[in-house]
């Protein structure tokens, strides 16, 4: 298993952060036992290193299912740093070489062959080759989706027809895939839904690669529903359901097994209400694409297969992929009323800037603010998900006693089973990297201003403020949670680049409306905190809202961003050292950015 699915899923850590009953909120924090920091330190601050590098540690050791005991002696902690480091290494060496397999693609066509279908087929047929040449060869400036696709189609008619399935297994030739569906005549077919099920069946019992061996798509596309009165109000020969057994339910924890991504082409509105459904069983909102005008397919299949490398890579980078299981959530997108919610009690800190990017580097503790008790409201459902996480919709209430409305916020709650809820830690940390991001974002801009002046070619860039927020419960049952800003619809979130395998070209910027000198202010972040802080860390994964005016003038707001570091226990999971930052520099070109700074070259 790899380390993240364990950092949340095996970890026995308390899910009651230690700072619930600490008025000072000041807990002990950890040294580095080869770090640059000074030799003389006070007991105290020794006492607080070595707390918090106990804790590092101990999430370190349960990744790899070793017994961790605390210890105070220098020695003992150097030893387990190195046993740590080796295990953190080897994970991160683990994930590049799935991150490689990930640019592998397995692609199959789940299609309905009856009558109405084969405008669809014919689609297939005559857009194969465009849709190999988009994903397999260099667009502009932007590197190939995939290095390389196998093909498979599966077609499905209805129980009772004379050829139920129209089928060809992988291959990497696109003109045998092409060959074979001049092959396929739409017919058959008798009530409204169709064999869906059957489809799916038969799309699952191909030769997939293992899990993590390959991104692996399926698109179906049809214009009516599976059996079942269920998932449809139409006429149906078999209302109870698929005759032989076959449920959505096991169809999906299948598909999920399989690490298959399940995209949708939608023709109909018969079919939404199946869509819905199959939402729920596979635990993640389904991407449909509207492929009634067949000319839309190409894009339509190109978008999924590079939304699913994406996913693919998103997974992998986060461990998410692994076979820990995950809670299966009902997601709702419309925000709640929040005047019939329950008031709920929560805890929550922040934390303080360090004073110097030295501090960072010499691995000085972050201090707490002191926690504050207050009241929120907490919608039931999530209404999105990430690779780790789910969103909840949520309100404010400190001020309730005012007339003023509750401020809308954003929780953000881990999604592994087995700790749903817990440990702690893991979101202080959360907190941490935000905080210190949000501080070497402060100055960067204000050297980018004392060059370029208050008004000229930089934007400003800041981090959200993340709280790590505690909801206490009397069943033991505690709920921990990350306590954002919320953004409207009228923001558009853009993902600049990841941990590792991704940095936006400027000819997708330019796809996207968005101006060339805020990509390269954005990447000139990156390269400068490796600059500033000697090569220790560097601040990656950037993702955050496009300029608007405000009183300041431009602002770039980010958020959830991982730093590269030297010391391989600090920072989560997504910290992948030297390695992280050498393949950041493998992609980066500097700009003028970076030359105004006179980063290293």
């Amino acid at each position: 298993s790899t380390f993240t699915a364990k950092f949340l899923g095996k970890i026995t850590m308390s899910n009651v952060p230690s700072w619930i009953n600490d008025a000072q909120g000041n807990i002990p924090q950890a040294p580095q036992p080869n770090s640059q920091a000074p030799q003389t330190r006070t007991p105290e601050q020794l006492s607080r290193q070595k707390h918090h590098l106990n804790k590092r540690l101990e999430i370190v050791y349960a990744s790899a299912s070793r017994a961790y005991t605390r210890s105070t002696d220098l020695e003992e902690l150097r030893d387990s740093f190195q046993i740590a480091t080796s295990i953190r290494q080897k994970w991160i060496e683990d994930i590049l070489h799935q991150l490689k397999a990930s640019q592998n693609a397995e692609l199959c066509f789940l299609v309905d062959v009856t009558g109405s279908m084969q405008s669809h087929i014919n689609a297939v047929r005559d857009q194969i080759i465009v849709i190999v040449d988009r994903l397999t060869k260099p667009q502009g400036d932007e590197e190939s989706t995939v290095s390389g696709m196998k093909l498979a189609f599966i077609g499905y008619r209805d129980l009772g027809d004379a050829k139920r399935f129209e089928t060809i297994s992988f291959t990497e030739d696109p003109n045998q895939l092409k060959d074979f569906c001049k092959s396929v005549i739409a017919t058959g077919g008798a009530d409204g839904p169709e064999d869906v099920f059957g489809g799916m069946d038969q799309m699952l019992k191909l030769p997939w690669s293992q899990p993590q061996d390959s991104t692996k798509v399926v698109f179906h596309i049809a214009d009516a529903p599976c059996h079942g009165k269920e998932f449809h109000s139409m006429s149906d020969d078999y209302p109870d359901g698929d005759p032989e057994g076959r449920t959505h339910t096991d169809l999906f924890r299948q598909i999920r097994e399989k690490n298959i991504q399940y995209y949708f082409g939608k023709i109909t509105s018969n079919t939404d209400t199946m869509i819905k459904k199959f939402a729920t069983a596979y635990g993640e909102t389904i991407l449909d694409f509207n492929v009634k005008d067949v000319s839309l397919l190409k894009d339509s299949v190109v978008d999924a297969v590079t939304h699913s490398v994406g996913a693919h890579i998103s997974k992998t980078l986060t461990g998410t992929g692994s076979k820990i299981p995950v809670c299966a959530f009902e997601f709702e997108k419309e925000i709640p009323d929040f005047k019939e919610l329950p008031l709920t009690e929560v805890y929550y800190i922040t934390y303080r800037y360090p004073k110097s990017i030295n501090d960072i580097i010499d691995d000085v503790p972050l201090e707490r603010n002191n926690p504050i008790k207050t009241n929120i409201k907490i919608a039931a459902k999530p209404f999105s998900q990430g690779s780790e996480r789910v969103a909840f919709y949520g309100v404010d209430c400190s001020y309730i006693d005012s007339t003023d409305e509750p401020d809308p916020i954003v929780f953000k709650e881990y999604k592994h089973v087995e700790k749903k809820h817990g440990p702690a830690y893991c979101y202080e940390i959360c907190a941490e990297i935000q905080t210190i991001a949000s501080f070497l974002a402060n100055e960067f801009s204000r050297r980018l201003e004392d060059h370029f002046g208050t008004i000229g070619q930089a934007a400003k860039m800041e981090f959200l403020e993340v709280r790590a927020a505690h909801i206490p419960s009397a069943d033991d049952n505690h709920r921990n949670l990350t306590w954002e800003r919320y953004f409207t619809e009228d923001y558009t979130f853009i993902r600049f680049s990841n941990n590792v395998a991704y940095q936006m070209t400027a000819e997708e910027a330019k796809k996207k409306d968005i101006s060339i000198d805020l990509l390269d202010l954005v990447m000139a972040f990156s390269h400068w905190t490796h600059t500033i802080s000697n090569g220790y860390l560097m601040v990656v994964d950037l993702e955050g809202i496009i300029p608007y005016n405000c009183r300041d003038g431009k602002v770039v707001t980010l958020t959830d961003p991982a730093i590269h570091c030297k010391d391989l226990t600090k920072f989560g999971c997504l910290n992948f050292g030297e390695q992280g930052m050498k393949v950041f520099f493998d992609k980066h070109k500097c700009n003028k950015f970076c030359q105004a700074l006179e980063l290293d070259q």
